[in-house]
Formats: structure tokens, sequence, C-alpha cells
């Protein structure tokens, strides 16, 4: 060989090896049906919750049908990640690629037309297909990225399914199960119960600090809001910018309360933590629900 071709070929190799760009390892079949798969159940949940609030006008149906918009919004990016074209490109309200989920919508709002209170049983059957259709895809991915985003929708859809069946126990009504066995739903409900003790152990008293709260607000954050908000209000770059928004800590609080999030307390724990993470208020200072329209959000 020429002596000035072998002193070429290293550099070729090294400008090759520059010039393409790592693979990144492909999606399976299985991996991407079920990425976009549990992006159109999303829409099912998202779609039904809004029509329901239309029909009944229940507060709660709005507000978690928002939480599924967010929920779309994570497996959204999978779908842009991967290039796997989505399947709720130029669908209204009620339509779906899937022709399953399809017939599922329909007989979902035909099933909570009938009452409110048929609404919101539905709502919780919702969120039980949900996790048992999550349950079911996840398995099928090792995909740390991925089964991420599952975790994330799971502890959302468990989160849902207390709040609507809450709901219906204020009604006096005993939610029955209907996709998951007793047991199973029973294990979910004792789950969210242990969460919701562990959160709300700092009860308000006419001593209790913005500091002391935030540490229970911080755990709810992390087990309940960022499910569906990641970090877009606590630590995101434009987070203090979103917040500030609502003007005041009576505002904002406002706005906590109508998210799917059980008990006042625990609202008022997460405003804690909000305000504290963005320095609007000190560490020391004493609580007052009565004096939050005096804290601004600047």
């Amino acid at each position: 060989m020429p002596k000035r071709i072998s002193y070429l070929l290293p550099v070729i190799a090294l400008i090759s090896m520059i010039a393409l760009p790592a693979c990144s390892p492909k999606l399976n079949s299985s991996e991407k049906d079920g990425i976009k798969y549990i992006y159109e159940v999303e829409k099912v949940a998202r779609d039904t919750y809004s029509y329901f609030y239309d029909k009944w006008n229940t507060p709660v149906q709005s507000v978690v049908s928002n939480s599924e918009q967010n929920h779309m919004d994570i497996f959204k990016e999978l779908i842009d990640k991967y290039n796997l074209g989505d399947p709720a490109a130029g669908k209204g309200r009620g339509e779906f690629s899937n022709n399953e989920l399809q017939q599922l919508y329909k007989d979902l709002t035909a099933r909570g037309s009938v009452s409110e209170t048929d609404a919101l049983a539905t709502a919780a059957m919702i969120e039980e297909f949900d996790i048992v259709e999550l349950r079911k895809n996840a398995a099928n991915t090792s995909r740390e990225d991925v089964l991420t985003a599952y975790s994330r929708l799971m502890a959302g859809s468990q989160n849902h399914l207390e709040i609507f069946t809450a709901k219906l126990k204020e009604q006096a009504i005993v939610y029955k199960p209907q996709y998951l066995s007793q047991e199973d739903y029973n294990q979910i409900m004792a789950a969210m119960t242990i969460t919701t003790t562990a959160t709300t152990a700092t009860s308000v008293s006419a001593t209790s600090t913005f500091g002391q709260l935030a540490v229970n607000g911080k755990q709810s954050y992390g087990s309940i809001c960022i499910n569906c908000h990641g970090e877009s209000l606590s630590t995101g770059a434009s987070s203090a910018v979103t917040l500030a928004k609502y003007q005041n800590a009576q505002k904002l609080l406002a706005k906590i309360s109508g998210m799917p999030m059980s008990g006042t307390q625990k609202q008022w724990e997460v405003l804690a933590y909000l305000l504290l993470e963005h320095e609007w208020v000190p560490e020391t200072a004493i609580f007052n629900p009565d004096t939050l329209s005096q804290i601004t959000l600047s």
C-alpha cells in the first residue's frame, strides 16, 4: 500500500466516526403500538370527561380532563421522539383512529349520560381501564424513557381513581370495580390512603410555618402533581413565570384547589412548598390562610 494512502486511512475513519451520528436502538413493533394506543386511551379519558363536564357541569370532570391532556402530552413526546406519527392528528373530540376505542368512547358517554352519579362511576371505571392497559403495555418494554412515562401515567390514574371514588362516597355510594379485581382495587385504595396519611401528618395550627407545611407539600407534589405537571410548577426553568400569572397566593390556592388532590390540608401544603421553592415567603413565616392574598408572586 502506498505510504500516503496508509496515512489517510485513519483520518478517513475518524471523519466517518464524527460525521455519522450514533444510532439509538429502535423501538420494536409492540413498543410502538403500545405508545400510540395508550396515547389514544388517554384521549378517550380526556374527551369523555370533557363531555361529562359539558353535560353535568361537575368541576372534577373538567379538572381531570385537563390532567388527561397532560398525560397525552407525556406520550406525545415519545411519539415525536421516535417519529411514530400522531394517531390523534386531525381528530376532534370523540374521534379516534383505533376503532375499538371509538366504540368505547361511544359506550362510555352513553353510560355517563344517565345521571351525574353515573358519570362519576363511569369516570372511575375509565381510570380502572387505564390502569389495566398501562400495566399490560408497560410489560412489553424495558426502555427507561418509555417505562418512566408509563409510571407517571399509572400514578396519575391511581390518583384519579381515588378522586372519583371519593366523590361517589360523598353521595354514600360504594364503588364496585369493573376491570380490576376487588383485591387489586383494595390494594390501590389502601396505598393511596397511606400516601394521603403520610403527607397530611402535620395539621395547620396557629403556629405552623410555611417551612413545616412545605415538607409534606414537597412529598405531595412529587407523588401527585409531578405526574401531570412534571417540574413545570416547581423547579422548571419557567416555573416562576407560570405561577406568577396568578398574582398572589390566594389566587394560586384557588387554582390548586381545583386540582385532583384530596383535602384542604394537602392543598395548603403544596401551596406552601411552591411559595417557599420560589422564595416568595420566608421559611419561618407563620401560615395564615386568611392573609394569603397579601403574598404577591413576584
